[in-house]
């Protein structure tokens, strides 16, 4: 816990894996910034975390990188999750399906940097299995 420091980012922090996490970080005492554009999570999966003081909502783009610097301001480390992972729209717009996941994953790593954060964890999904049973183990092949 203590290479986390006392205070985290969550990218896609209103996704349902984002939010969870964030109350998690919430109930060990961390606080948590969270940054979304709402383009797929959802202001429902908040509701806890809205009326918690130790949480700070920013709506917002991975895209922008003001957006993301004003995230980092004050954070000692990031749990980047906003990504655009669902196949039919990579297939229906694959130009905004590189810029979100390449583009806006260099973005959170930019301003890391530059705000001196050296903790980053990115966050897969199991869109990179395919195909695959469920649950789906970790080895199962990419």
């Amino acid at each position: 816990m203590k290479r986390l420091g006392h205070k985290v980012l969550v990218t896609g922090v209103a996704g349902f894996i984002g939010s969870h996490l964030s109350d998690r970080l919430r109930s060990l005492g961390l606080g948590v910034v969270g940054l979304d554009d709402f383009s797929n999570g959802h202001m429902e999966n908040l509701l806890n975390l809205r009326k918690d003081s130790g949480f700070e909502l920013i709506r917002g783009s991975i895209l922008n990188a003001k957006d993301v610097s004003k995230a980092c301001k004050g954070v000692d480390s990031i749990f980047h999750m906003a990504a655009q992972s669902s196949v039919a729209k990579s297939t229906e717009d694959p130009i905004h399906d590189f810029e979100l996941n390449t583009v806006g994953t260099l973005n959170v790593l930019e301003c890391a940097r530059k705000a001196g954060i050296r903790t980053v964890i990115s966050i897969s999904s199991s869109t990179v299995y395919g195909e695959a049973p469920l649950p789906t183990p970790e080895d199962h092949p990419l």
